[in-house]
């Protein structure tokens, strides 16, 4: 099974990636920081999901393990909440990591700018969320930081980073 190669990334969507043998089709990237990249992808069922890659060539011992303590925390605390973004599946190389991920629809902090105001049951709805999740985090992860994302439907959920 050939996994697809990021370095020849184009923004074709015909491009493709396979992880653990499940092939997925990139349709843009939507976020990108140090040597990560996330992309929203659709599998054959033309479902929806974020796939956040890590390019590990060029990734010291000390930041490989900081990737992998990510997964393992993020799939301990996907039991516990359901504000918690979920992390569907991940593969791990020793040049790249790919994690499978629930995709929200926009971040929060996009959601904000684009309104005039917010009403204050969806500021209540909100800040009622941020506070189970970011309690979820502290009662049963350690050292993690939020990503506040929307689903569909205004359902709420954080992304653990």
């Amino acid at each position: 099974m050939d996994c697809f190669s990021f370095k020849a990334f184009s923004s074709f969507s015909n491009e493709t990636i396979t992880i653990k043998g499940k092939q997925f089709f990139i349709l843009k990237m939507i976020g990108r920081g140090g040597s990560s990249k996330v992309y929203q992808v659709l599998d054959h069922k033309k479902q929806l999901f974020a796939v956040k890659y890590v390019d590990l060539e060029e990734a010291d011992a000390q930041t490989v393990e900081s990737y992998k303590n990510e997964i393992e925390h993020l799939n301990h605390l996907q039991q516990y909440s359901d504000q918690i973004i979920k992390l569907y599946d991940y593969e791990i190389t020793n040049s790249y990591i790919y994690m499978l991920m629930e995709c929200g629809n926009l971040d929060l902090n996009t959601w904000l700018r684009n309104r005039q105001t917010v009403n204050p049951l969806e500021r209540k709805f909100f800040w009622k969320n941020m506070l189970e999740a970011v309690h979820t985090i502290h009662k049963h992860g350690s050292g993690l930081s939020l990503v506040v994302s929307i689903r569909c439907g205004h359902i709420f959920s954080v992304l653990v980073v």
